[in-house]
């Protein structure tokens, strides 16, 4: 796991709700990672695929979001 990969876990782990794609980068740029969206987007779909990470939609917001899967 690259240390964007570690970041997104960590990010997802302690976050109550799901998350946006936008929420998500600007959290690690809040946090001080600064990678190109599309880095973090090549990091996130290796997590959704490995199953680290689950894709949902959201229903209410219309957009897709992330959580860590509950496996995990």
């Amino acid at each position: 796991m690259n240390g964007i990969e570690k970041a997104l876990v960590d990010l997802l782990s302690r976050s109550k709700a799901a998350l946006t794609f936008d929420e998500i980068y600007e959290a690690l740029l809040n946090v001080g990672i600064n990678a190109q969206k599309k880095a973090v987007r090549e990091a996130l779909a290796g997590l959704i695929r490995n199953g680290i990470v689950t894709r949902e939609p959201d229903y209410e917001r219309k957009k897709m979001v992330f959580r860590v899967a509950e496996k995990h």
